[in-house]
Protein backbone atom coordinates (compact mmCIF):
# COMPACT_ATOMS: atom_id res chain seq x y z
CA UNK A 1 0.00 0.00 0.00
CA UNK A 2 1.58 3.55 -0.89
CA UNK A 3 2.01 5.52 1.79
CA UNK A 4 0.51 9.38 2.29
CA UNK A 5 3.41 11.07 3.21
CA UNK A 6 1.58 14.49 3.27
CA UNK A 7 -1.59 15.79 3.72
CA UNK A 8 -1.72 19.65 4.54
CA UNK A 9 -4.77 20.88 5.99
CA UNK A 10 -5.76 24.17 5.27
CA UNK A 11 -8.16 25.33 7.90
CA UNK A 12 -10.21 27.82 6.13
CA UNK A 13 -7.72 29.02 4.20
CA UNK A 14 -9.74 31.12 1.85
CA UNK A 15 -10.98 32.97 4.54
CA UNK A 16 -7.57 34.00 6.31
CA UNK A 17 -6.36 36.48 3.28
CA UNK A 18 -7.92 39.82 3.60
CA UNK A 19 -8.97 40.75 -0.39
CA UNK A 20 -10.04 37.51 -1.26
CA UNK A 21 -11.32 35.11 1.41
CA UNK A 22 -12.62 37.62 3.67
CA UNK A 23 -15.40 38.90 1.46
CA UNK A 24 -16.10 35.36 0.42
CA UNK A 25 -16.44 34.48 4.26
CA UNK A 26 -18.75 37.91 4.69
CA UNK A 27 -20.98 36.67 2.04
CA UNK A 28 -21.97 33.49 4.31
CA UNK A 29 -24.33 35.96 6.19
CA UNK A 30 -25.56 37.91 2.94
CA UNK A 31 -28.20 35.20 2.37
CA UNK A 32 -30.08 36.56 5.53
CA UNK A 33 -30.07 40.16 6.98
CA UNK A 34 -28.34 40.31 9.99
CA UNK A 35 -25.50 41.76 11.76
CA UNK A 36 -22.00 42.23 11.01
CA UNK A 37 -19.58 43.52 8.30
CA UNK A 38 -16.50 42.16 7.15
CA UNK A 39 -13.93 44.94 5.65
CA UNK A 40 -13.46 44.10 2.19
CA UNK A 41 -10.24 44.75 0.48
CA UNK A 42 -8.98 43.92 -2.93
CA UNK A 43 -4.66 44.02 -3.05
CA UNK A 44 -2.71 42.30 -5.55
CA UNK A 45 -1.28 38.94 -4.57
CA UNK A 46 1.92 40.14 -5.95
CA UNK A 47 1.98 42.91 -3.11
CA UNK A 48 3.13 41.46 0.20
CA UNK A 49 1.31 44.66 2.33
CA UNK A 50 -2.09 46.31 1.84
CA UNK A 51 -1.50 49.98 -0.06
CA UNK A 52 -4.10 52.06 0.45
CA UNK A 53 -4.31 55.68 -1.78
CA UNK A 54 -6.65 58.51 -0.45
CA UNK A 55 -7.17 61.15 -2.35
CA UNK A 56 -9.20 64.37 -1.31
CA UNK A 57 -11.75 66.78 -3.02
CA UNK A 58 -11.75 70.02 -2.74
CA UNK A 59 -15.61 71.50 -1.51
CA UNK A 60 -17.49 73.05 -3.61
CA UNK A 61 -20.33 74.49 -2.35
CA UNK A 62 -21.78 71.56 -0.52
CA UNK A 63 -24.54 72.63 2.23
CA UNK A 64 -25.35 69.74 4.32
CA UNK A 65 -28.30 70.14 5.78
CA UNK A 66 -29.62 67.98 9.00
CA UNK A 67 -33.13 68.17 9.65
CA UNK A 68 -33.45 67.31 13.51
CA UNK A 69 -36.54 65.78 14.88
CA UNK A 70 -38.53 66.81 17.60
CA UNK A 71 -36.64 67.05 20.35
CA UNK A 72 -33.37 65.91 18.56
CA UNK A 73 -34.54 62.82 19.64
CA UNK A 74 -34.32 59.83 17.38
CA UNK A 75 -35.17 56.95 19.69
CA UNK A 76 -38.37 58.27 21.05
CA UNK A 77 -39.27 59.55 17.98
CA UNK A 78 -43.51 59.27 17.07
CA UNK A 79 -42.46 56.31 14.40
CA UNK A 80 -40.69 54.41 17.69
CA UNK A 81 -43.32 54.78 20.60
CA UNK A 82 -43.63 50.76 21.54
CA UNK A 83 -40.50 50.55 22.96
CA UNK A 84 -38.78 51.75 25.91
CA UNK A 85 -34.90 51.59 26.82
CA UNK A 86 -34.72 49.99 29.85
CA UNK A 87 -31.18 49.90 30.88
CA UNK A 88 -27.68 48.91 28.86
CA UNK A 89 -26.09 45.66 27.93
CA UNK A 90 -22.58 45.22 28.56
CA UNK A 91 -20.79 45.14 24.95
CA UNK A 92 -24.29 45.60 22.61
CA UNK A 93 -25.87 49.34 24.50
CA UNK A 94 -29.47 50.30 24.82
CA UNK A 95 -31.35 47.37 25.60
CA UNK A 96 -35.11 47.80 25.13
CA UNK A 97 -38.65 46.42 26.37
CA UNK A 98 -41.93 46.66 25.01
CA UNK A 99 -43.78 49.67 26.49
CA UNK A 100 -46.73 48.41 25.56
CA UNK A 101 -48.49 45.02 24.69
CA UNK A 102 -47.77 44.19 21.32
CA UNK A 103 -49.78 40.85 19.28
CA UNK A 104 -47.53 39.32 17.10
CA UNK A 105 -47.46 40.27 13.39
CA UNK A 106 -47.58 43.53 14.69
CA UNK A 107 -45.54 46.42 14.61
CA UNK A 108 -43.12 47.46 17.05
CA UNK A 109 -41.09 50.21 15.51
CA UNK A 110 -41.02 52.16 12.18
CA UNK A 111 -38.24 54.50 11.54
CA UNK A 112 -37.99 56.84 8.42
CA UNK A 113 -35.06 55.48 6.38
CA UNK A 114 -33.86 59.32 6.58
CA UNK A 115 -32.76 58.55 10.17
CA UNK A 116 -31.13 55.65 9.47
CA UNK A 117 -26.99 55.69 9.42
CA UNK A 118 -25.86 54.31 6.02
CA UNK A 119 -23.12 55.29 3.74
CA UNK A 120 -25.42 56.85 1.87
CA UNK A 121 -26.44 59.31 4.43
CA UNK A 122 -22.60 59.75 5.11
CA UNK A 123 -22.80 62.08 2.15
CA UNK A 124 -24.26 64.23 4.05
CA UNK A 125 -21.80 65.47 6.32
CA UNK A 126 -18.39 66.87 5.24
CA UNK A 127 -16.96 63.17 5.22
CA UNK A 128 -18.50 63.14 1.74
CA UNK A 129 -15.46 64.72 0.52
CA UNK A 130 -13.59 61.84 1.48
CA UNK A 131 -16.23 59.50 0.42
CA UNK A 132 -16.76 61.03 -3.39
CA UNK A 133 -12.70 60.70 -3.92
CA UNK A 134 -12.22 57.38 -2.50
CA UNK A 135 -15.16 55.24 -4.13
CA UNK A 136 -13.18 52.20 -3.26
CA UNK A 137 -13.32 52.62 0.26
CA UNK A 138 -15.10 49.47 1.39
CA UNK A 139 -19.06 50.36 3.47
CA UNK A 140 -17.67 49.54 6.53
CA UNK A 141 -15.02 51.93 7.01
CA UNK A 142 -17.07 54.81 5.57
CA UNK A 143 -20.34 53.94 7.80
CA UNK A 144 -17.52 53.65 10.61
CA UNK A 145 -16.13 57.57 9.58
CA UNK A 146 -19.27 58.17 9.63
CA UNK A 147 -20.28 57.41 12.92
CA UNK A 148 -17.14 59.17 14.08
CA UNK A 149 -18.04 62.28 12.53
CA UNK A 150 -21.87 62.38 13.81
CA UNK A 151 -20.19 61.11 17.16
CA UNK A 152 -17.90 64.24 17.82
CA UNK A 153 -20.95 67.01 16.62
CA UNK A 154 -22.49 66.13 20.19
CA UNK A 155 -26.10 67.07 20.50
CA UNK A 156 -26.40 68.88 17.38
CA UNK A 157 -25.98 65.52 15.62
CA UNK A 158 -29.64 63.90 15.19
CA UNK A 159 -27.84 60.11 15.74
CA UNK A 160 -26.64 61.73 19.43
CA UNK A 161 -29.61 59.86 21.34
CA UNK A 162 -28.73 56.88 19.03
CA UNK A 163 -24.49 56.84 19.41
CA UNK A 164 -24.99 57.81 23.59
CA UNK A 165 -26.45 54.41 23.80
CA UNK A 166 -23.72 52.56 21.89
CA UNK A 167 -21.36 50.50 24.64
CA UNK A 168 -18.03 52.26 25.22
CA UNK A 169 -16.30 48.88 24.68
CA UNK A 170 -16.91 45.90 22.76
CA UNK A 171 -16.12 42.57 23.24
CA UNK A 172 -14.57 41.76 19.70
CA UNK A 173 -11.59 39.32 19.57
CA UNK A 174 -9.67 42.57 18.63
CA UNK A 175 -9.96 43.47 22.19
CA UNK A 176 -8.81 40.19 23.81
CA UNK A 177 -7.01 40.63 27.09
CA UNK A 178 -3.30 38.75 26.67
CA UNK A 179 -4.43 35.69 28.50
CA UNK A 180 -7.35 35.56 26.28
CA UNK A 181 -4.84 35.98 23.09
CA UNK A 182 -2.40 33.48 23.98
CA UNK A 183 -5.19 31.04 24.28
CA UNK A 184 -6.53 30.98 20.74
CA UNK A 185 -2.78 31.51 19.30
CA UNK A 186 -2.68 29.11 15.84
CA UNK A 187 -6.59 29.00 15.99
CA UNK A 188 -8.65 30.16 13.44
CA UNK A 189 -10.01 32.75 14.97
CA UNK A 190 -6.74 34.35 15.61
CA UNK A 191 -5.55 34.29 12.26
CA UNK A 192 -8.94 36.35 11.50
CA UNK A 193 -8.52 38.76 14.11
CA UNK A 194 -4.44 39.34 13.22
CA UNK A 195 -6.00 40.08 10.04
CA UNK A 196 -8.69 42.26 11.00
CA UNK A 197 -6.31 44.26 13.19
CA UNK A 198 -3.74 44.81 10.38
CA UNK A 199 -7.02 46.21 8.19
CA UNK A 200 -7.84 48.16 10.60
CA UNK A 201 -3.92 49.81 11.01
CA UNK A 202 -3.47 50.06 7.47
CA UNK A 203 -6.57 52.45 6.83
CA UNK A 204 -5.65 54.19 9.67
CA UNK A 205 -2.29 54.86 8.28
CA UNK A 206 -3.91 56.00 4.81
CA UNK A 207 -6.65 58.02 6.73
CA UNK A 208 -4.63 59.85 9.89
CA UNK A 209 -3.00 63.08 7.62
CA UNK A 210 -5.71 63.32 5.22
CA UNK A 211 -8.26 63.50 8.13
CA UNK A 212 -6.36 65.75 10.76
CA UNK A 213 -4.13 67.69 8.66
CA UNK A 214 -5.79 71.17 6.72
CA UNK A 215 -6.12 69.54 3.77
CA UNK A 216 -10.01 70.88 4.57
CA UNK A 217 -10.39 73.54 6.52
CA UNK A 218 -11.46 73.14 9.47
CA UNK A 219 -9.97 69.27 9.73
CA UNK A 220 -12.80 66.98 9.96
CA UNK A 221 -11.04 65.71 13.04
CA UNK A 222 -8.29 67.02 15.79
CA UNK A 223 -5.43 64.26 16.33
CA UNK A 224 -7.01 63.77 19.82
CA UNK A 225 -10.26 62.82 18.21
CA UNK A 226 -9.19 60.65 15.29
CA UNK A 227 -6.85 58.32 16.83
CA UNK A 228 -6.35 54.00 16.06
CA UNK A 229 -8.68 53.28 19.51
CA UNK A 230 -11.04 55.51 18.29
CA UNK A 231 -11.01 54.28 14.62
CA UNK A 232 -10.77 50.50 16.23
CA UNK A 233 -14.04 51.33 18.46
CA UNK A 234 -15.67 52.71 15.67
CA UNK A 235 -15.28 49.80 13.06
CA UNK A 236 -16.17 47.17 16.27
CA UNK A 237 -19.43 49.20 16.16
CA UNK A 238 -20.00 48.49 12.44
CA UNK A 239 -19.15 45.09 12.68
CA UNK A 240 -21.31 44.49 15.72
CA UNK A 241 -24.40 46.54 15.14
CA UNK A 242 -24.85 47.31 11.05
CA UNK A 243 -27.92 45.65 9.53
CA UNK A 244 -28.22 44.47 6.56
CA UNK A 245 -31.16 45.43 4.19
CA UNK A 246 -32.18 44.93 0.64
CA UNK A 247 -31.20 47.56 -1.56
CA UNK A 248 -34.06 49.67 -2.80
CA UNK A 249 -32.42 50.59 -5.95
CA UNK A 250 -29.41 47.92 -7.67
CA UNK A 251 -27.55 48.55 -10.96
CA UNK A 252 -26.90 44.98 -12.01
CA UNK A 253 -24.03 46.80 -14.03
CA UNK A 254 -22.60 48.57 -11.32
CA UNK A 255 -23.02 47.13 -8.02
CA UNK A 256 -23.66 43.19 -7.67
CA UNK A 257 -24.23 43.50 -3.61
CA UNK A 258 -28.21 43.23 -3.13
CA UNK A 259 -27.92 44.44 0.69
CA UNK A 260 -26.84 48.08 2.32
CA UNK A 261 -25.35 48.03 5.83
CA UNK A 262 -26.73 50.19 7.97
CA UNK A 263 -26.97 51.40 11.70
CA UNK A 264 -30.47 51.35 12.79
CA UNK A 265 -31.61 53.21 16.07
CA UNK A 266 -33.05 51.02 18.99
CA UNK A 267 -32.67 48.12 16.47
CA UNK A 268 -28.88 47.81 15.93
CA UNK A 269 -28.53 47.86 20.05
CA UNK A 270 -31.36 44.65 20.85
CA UNK A 271 -30.41 42.03 22.77
CA UNK A 272 -29.16 38.67 20.59
CA UNK A 273 -31.26 35.81 20.65
CA UNK A 274 -30.95 32.38 18.99
CA UNK A 275 -34.38 31.29 18.56
CA UNK A 276 -36.06 34.31 17.91
CA UNK A 277 -37.04 35.08 14.09
CA UNK A 278 -36.84 38.65 13.02
CA UNK A 279 -39.23 40.37 10.78
CA UNK A 280 -38.27 43.57 8.88
CA UNK A 281 -40.02 45.60 6.33
CA UNK A 282 -38.41 48.22 4.38
CA UNK A 283 -40.69 49.98 2.36
CA UNK A 284 -42.01 53.02 1.36
CA UNK A 285 -38.90 54.99 2.73
CA UNK A 286 -39.24 52.87 6.09
CA UNK A 287 -37.52 50.58 8.08
CA UNK A 288 -40.21 48.50 10.18
CA UNK A 289 -39.92 45.75 12.62
CA UNK A 290 -42.88 43.36 13.25
CA UNK A 291 -43.31 41.33 16.30
CA UNK A 292 -42.89 37.51 15.31
CA UNK A 293 -44.36 36.56 18.42
CA UNK A 294 -46.88 38.70 21.03
CA UNK A 295 -44.60 40.69 23.69
CA UNK A 296 -46.16 41.76 26.91
CA UNK A 297 -45.80 44.87 28.32
CA UNK A 298 -41.98 45.34 30.34
CA UNK A 299 -40.85 42.17 27.73
CA UNK A 300 -37.82 42.14 26.20
CA UNK A 301 -37.30 43.06 22.58
CA UNK A 302 -34.47 40.68 20.96
CA UNK A 303 -33.15 40.28 17.89
CA UNK A 304 -31.48 37.65 15.92
CA UNK A 305 -27.50 38.35 14.80
CA UNK A 306 -27.98 36.18 11.83
CA UNK A 307 -26.94 32.37 11.30
CA UNK A 308 -22.43 32.86 10.99
CA UNK A 309 -19.58 30.48 12.10
CA UNK A 310 -18.58 30.24 15.35
CA UNK A 311 -15.69 32.38 14.49
CA UNK A 312 -17.12 35.45 12.49
CA UNK A 313 -19.28 36.13 16.23
CA UNK A 314 -16.56 35.58 17.96
CA UNK A 315 -14.67 38.11 16.05
CA UNK A 316 -17.53 40.36 15.65
CA UNK A 317 -19.41 39.73 19.27
CA UNK A 318 -17.10 38.29 21.32
CA UNK A 319 -19.48 35.45 22.26
CA UNK A 320 -20.40 32.35 20.14
CA UNK A 321 -23.61 30.46 19.30
CA UNK A 322 -24.58 27.74 21.67
CA UNK A 323 -24.28 25.11 18.77
CA UNK A 324 -22.73 24.69 15.73
CA UNK A 325 -24.02 25.61 12.71
CA UNK A 326 -23.82 24.82 8.98
CA UNK A 327 -21.45 27.71 8.62
CA UNK A 328 -18.94 26.00 10.50
CA UNK A 329 -16.97 24.48 7.78
CA UNK A 330 -13.29 23.95 6.57
CA UNK A 331 -11.51 24.07 3.05
CA UNK A 332 -9.12 22.17 2.95
CA UNK A 333 -5.98 21.69 0.15
CA UNK A 334 -4.66 18.39 -0.36
CA UNK A 335 -0.90 18.69 -1.23
CA UNK A 336 1.49 16.00 -2.09
CA UNK A 337 5.18 16.60 -0.49
CA UNK A 338 7.47 17.93 -3.56
CA UNK A 339 9.89 14.66 -2.81
CA UNK A 340 7.35 11.85 -2.95
CA UNK A 341 9.15 9.76 -5.42
CA UNK A 342 5.19 8.80 -6.92
CA UNK A 343 4.64 12.57 -7.06
CA UNK A 344 3.07 12.97 -10.94
CA UNK A 345 1.34 9.48 -10.43
CA UNK A 346 -0.50 11.18 -7.46
CA UNK A 347 -1.00 14.44 -8.66
CA UNK A 348 -2.95 12.73 -11.51
CA UNK A 349 -4.83 11.02 -9.50
CA UNK A 350 -6.11 14.06 -7.25
CA UNK A 351 -6.35 16.16 -10.86
CA UNK A 352 -9.02 13.68 -12.09
CA UNK A 353 -10.80 13.23 -8.87
CA UNK A 354 -10.69 17.06 -8.88
CA UNK A 355 -9.65 17.56 -5.34
CA UNK A 356 -6.54 19.37 -5.86
CA UNK A 357 -7.68 22.25 -3.65
CA UNK A 358 -9.99 24.13 -1.60
CA UNK A 359 -12.21 21.03 -1.10
CA UNK A 360 -14.87 22.10 1.43
CA UNK A 361 -15.81 19.09 4.61
CA UNK A 362 -18.93 20.64 6.51
CA UNK A 363 -19.63 17.93 9.51
CA UNK A 364 -23.70 17.30 9.64
CA UNK A 365 -23.76 18.53 13.63
CA UNK A 366 -26.74 17.78 15.56
CA UNK A 367 -27.52 14.55 13.85
CA UNK A 368 -26.21 12.69 16.86
CA UNK A 369 -26.68 14.67 19.53
CA UNK A 370 -25.64 12.41 22.12
CA UNK A 371 -22.13 11.60 20.84
CA UNK A 372 -21.31 14.77 18.35
CA UNK A 373 -22.70 17.64 20.55
CA UNK A 374 -21.53 16.09 24.11
CA UNK A 375 -18.62 15.20 23.21
CA UNK A 376 -17.67 18.49 20.91
CA UNK A 377 -18.82 20.88 23.77
CA UNK A 378 -18.03 19.73 26.85
CA UNK A 379 -18.89 22.43 30.10
CA UNK A 380 -15.65 24.50 30.55
CA UNK A 381 -15.82 26.05 33.91
CA UNK A 382 -14.08 29.64 32.60
CA UNK A 383 -13.95 32.84 34.05
CA UNK A 384 -15.59 34.53 31.82
CA UNK A 385 -18.51 34.31 29.31
CA UNK A 386 -15.73 35.11 26.70
CA UNK A 387 -13.32 32.83 27.65
CA UNK A 388 -15.67 30.12 28.01
CA UNK A 389 -17.04 30.83 24.06
CA UNK A 390 -13.32 30.90 23.07
CA UNK A 391 -12.68 27.93 24.49
CA UNK A 392 -15.58 26.35 22.57
CA UNK A 393 -15.01 28.12 19.68
CA UNK A 394 -11.27 26.32 19.18
CA UNK A 395 -12.82 22.71 20.08
CA UNK A 396 -15.61 22.75 17.41
CA UNK A 397 -12.56 23.92 15.26
CA UNK A 398 -10.53 21.11 16.49
CA UNK A 399 -13.19 18.65 16.22
CA UNK A 400 -13.54 20.01 12.61
CA UNK A 401 -9.88 19.28 11.39
CA UNK A 402 -9.68 16.09 13.10
CA UNK A 403 -12.90 14.86 11.63
CA UNK A 404 -11.95 16.27 7.97
CA UNK A 405 -8.52 14.55 8.12
CA UNK A 406 -10.48 11.00 8.25
CA UNK A 407 -12.31 11.78 5.72
CA UNK A 408 -9.69 12.95 4.09
CA UNK A 409 -7.33 9.43 5.23
CA UNK A 410 -10.22 7.53 4.35
CA UNK A 411 -10.70 9.47 0.64
CA UNK A 412 -7.07 8.62 -0.11
CA UNK A 413 -6.70 5.39 0.80
CA UNK A 414 -10.01 4.79 -1.04
CA UNK A 415 -8.64 5.79 -4.33
CA UNK A 416 -5.12 3.92 -3.61
CA UNK A 417 -6.72 0.48 -4.08
CA UNK A 418 -9.40 1.51 -6.92
CA UNK A 419 -7.81 -0.56 -9.73
CA UNK A 420 -10.08 1.34 -12.00
CA UNK A 421 -8.11 5.09 -11.43
CA UNK A 422 -4.80 2.91 -11.94
CA UNK A 423 -5.80 1.54 -15.38
CA UNK A 424 -7.45 4.73 -16.40
CA UNK A 425 -4.28 6.49 -15.35
CA UNK A 426 -1.84 4.13 -17.24
CA UNK A 427 -4.15 4.31 -20.25
CA UNK A 428 -3.48 8.25 -19.99
CA UNK A 429 0.19 7.77 -19.74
Amino acid sequence: MLPLRKITLLLLSSFVLAGDGIPRFDSIKRAVPGHGLILESHVAKSQPDRIVNVEMLHEDGHDPAFHLLQDDDVVHSSHSHKVELSGMAPGRGGRYVAASPIAAGEEILSIPMDNIMSAQSAKEGRIHLLVDANPHLPPAVVLALHLLEEKHKGPSSKWHSFISTLPKTFHSTIFLSDDEWDLIQGSHVARLTETRRKAIADFYDALESPLTSNIVDPPFFTPAQFTLKSFQWAMAAVWAHSILVPKLQVDPAEDADQFDAVLVPVVSTLTPCHDCDNRIQVEAGYFTLIASQALAQGDEVQFHLGTNSMALYMLNHGFAPATPSSADAVAVGIQVEPSDPLLLFKNQILAMMNTTMDVSYAPAYGISTDTILASMLPSMRAKTERTKDLLRTLQVEQAILITTEQAIQHHWLQLLVDDSLLSATTNAT
